[in-house]
């Protein structure tokens, strides 16, 4: 069972997209379901896919109830100072979505007074906290990575206005009613960078959480075979197991003038985040995974697709599992494995190594199977026998037979190998048993 998830945004009375913050926009990006109270002529809104989702309806309660007991993301545009009365109304009827709304600030950059920080030594670590609006409400303290280069995972439209702080990141003295939010006063490590784990942190963070983010592994470009790119036969699929993958895959072609339509044949997606990331370029996957966003799901979902004779293109990383290529192989399929990033590793820092000695982290977020690998390579038996007693929630299937091979917990698993379904997962473990904390 899900949990629910309501973002509401606050817009000026102009509503005039561009005045949405970096938070609102990533509402957006994410979300099923978009809902606004208001005429569309009053909006002056962007080409993007998140624009065609809205639900224009000057009586919005009954969509997002509807969305939100069908497990989806929703989020609700409404006119500040208000917005239509039944709406509050609905949720004041259903107290126990209240706790899980996440608010985001309108305008972006968030400008914060100085008197609201306290020294992160006070509070006994460095996590990625939350920042307030003028309004008191919360949202992520965000700086920004200017350069593509350095971030490449990051969608165009978010390049200029979201990355995670990874080295400095300040505690905030929050509102004493933050203290009623789901997951308030549990600490969480993040050990893997990209689109996504941005993603999981913010979620966590809205609802309550303290999470720091120690990547072990970071992603770069991988190096490839400019003849390959120039010589190319057509292909009847092309598929990407991840939003990093499109990402870096875009930006290959982009850097060598070419178009993803050289390749021919149709496009398959791993999952709906993948889905998404490629609808940010224009490109529409025709297959994609349902049940499980894994290899698994999308081997099962290529199930009714004549293979036998068909070349595949699959662009992917340097450590992907080889399963997806050997089951279409095996159904007479030729395919070629491009990896279009690397993982390169990146020392645990000393303190987040002193915070699982003294056990002031509650959980581990596990997004891989060479992650659990890496770490573990990187940590003595004396720290790992301490890592051993401490919540561990895992993506998927692999990773979570990796960590139970390596005698660590599996606390949690999400349904669905996606980092939204982990950051759920996490939420569920902890909200309904406070004793683990």
């Amino acid at each position: 069972m899900s949990i629910p998830d309501l973002t509401l945004v606050a817009m000026p009375p102009a509503m005039n997209i561009g005045w949405l913050s970096a938070e609102a926009l990533w509402a957006l990006e994410q979300s099923e379901v978009i809902v606004a109270p208001l005429p569309v002529e009053r909006f002056y809104g962007p080409d993007s896919g998140w624009w065609q989702k809205i639900t224009w309806s000057d009586s919005p309660a009954g969509v997002i109830a509807k969305g939100l007991e069908e497990q989806q993301r929703v989020v609700y545009l409404y006119p500040e100072g208000g917005g239509p009365a039944s709406v509050w109304q609905m949720l004041d009827q259903h107290p126990q979505w209240l706790k899980w709304i996440k608010r985001t600030a309108r305008v972006w950059p968030i400008t914060l007074a100085a008197d609201w920080w306290t020294d992160p030594k006070e509070l006994g670590g460095r996590w990625q906290l939350l920042a307030e609006d003028d309004q008191k409400r919360p949202s992520m303290s965000v700086s920004v990575a200017s350069s593509e280069q350095h971030r490449p995972w990051l969608p165009a439209s978010l390049a200029q206005s979201i990355v995670v702080e990874t080295m400095r990141v300040k505690s905030l003295s929050r509102p004493s009613w933050w203290s009623t939010r789901p997951l308030y006063g549990i600490r969480l490590l993040v050990l893997r960078e990209g689109e996504g784990a941005v993603g999981a942190i913010r979620d966590l963070s809205h609802w309550g959480a303290e999470v720091a983010l120690e990547p072990i592994l970071t992603i770069e470009p991988a190096p490839l075979n400019e003849q390959w790119w120039r010589s190319l036969a057509p292909y009847q699929w092309t598929i990407f197991t991840s939003a990093n993958a499109v990402h870096f895959t875009m930006r290959a072609l982009r850097t060598r003038r070419l178009e993803l339509a050289r390749f021919g044949g149709k496009v398959a997606a791993v999952g709906s985040a993948t889905a998404r990331a490629l609808a940010e370029y224009g490109v529409f996957a025709a297959l994609q995974a349902k049940d499980s966003f894994d290899q698994e799901g999308l081997l099962q979902a290529f199930e009714s697709e004549p293979l036998a004779g068909a070349r595949v293109l699959w662009f992917t990383g340097d450590r992907s599992r080889p399963r997806l290529s050997d089951g279409l192989k095996a159904r007479g399929a030729d395919v070629d494995m491009v990896p279009v990033y690397q993982n390169c590793q990146r020392p645990l820092s000393q303190w987040a190594v002193s915070q699982i000695h003294a056990r002031s982290v509650h959980g581990l977020l596990y997004s891989s199977s060479s992650l659990v690998s890496e770490l573990l390579n990187q940590l003595d038996d004396g720290t790992i026998e301490v890592l051993r007693q401490i919540p561990g929630f895992s993506i998927g299937r692999q990773t979570s037979l990796a960590l139970r091979k390596a005698g660590l917990l599996v606390s949690g698993e999400a349904p669905r190998a996606s980092w939204h379904e982990l950051a759920q997962t996490v939420a569920r473990y902890f909200e309904h048993d406070h004793d683990k904390r």
